[in-house]
């Protein structure tokens, strides 16, 4: 998890306290989407169900340095917890940390927090995929795409 403008030309986002995620709208710093309603309380609302419902997975998030704030909650909500060396710059390196779960030798599910929601399903979409001998499934996501009449303007 971390915050950051996705595009380069965004202004650089002041050093982040609880106080700026829960406000960030207020306070004219959101481009894309407010952070704590969609990335802190997702979290809140979705986790201890998912643990509940699954004991054996270990609930793992990878945490900038300057979020480091939030790892006293998000432990007591029952994370697994790695804080980063540094903060992203932008998207980049923050959006990849998550892929480092895969270097462990056990199924792996990524999700975003912003689709704790759907949490089980995938759970449940990685084990289907382990018993069927498939290696990997990405949700496709369309970002930044112009779509008119069901396809995609600008690819020919």
């Amino acid at each position: 998890m971390f915050w950051k403008h996705v595009n380069g030309e965004d202004a650089e986002l002041p050093q982040p306290t609880r106080e700026s995620l829960v406000d960030a709208r207020r306070m004219g710093l959101v481009r894309r989407f407010a952070p704590w309603d969609s990335y802190v309380a997702p979290l809140h609302e979705h986790t201890p169900g998912a643990i509940a419902k699954h004991p054996g997975v270990i609930f793992r998030i990878y945490l900038a340095s300057d979020l480091d704030f939030l790892i006293d909650e998000l432990v007591e909500l029952g994370w697994e917890v790695h804080v980063m060396k540094s903060p992203s710059i932008r998207y980049c390196p923050g959006g990849f940390w998550r892929f480092l779960a895969l270097e462990d030798d056990v199924l792996v599910t990524v999700i975003d927090t912003d689709r704790m929601d759907e949490v089980s399903h995938e759970i449940a979409r990685t084990e289907e995929m382990h018993r069927a001998g498939l290696g990997l499934w990405r949700v496709p996501g369309y970002y930044n795409a112009d779509f008119k009449e069901g396809c995609a303007t600008g690819r020919s």
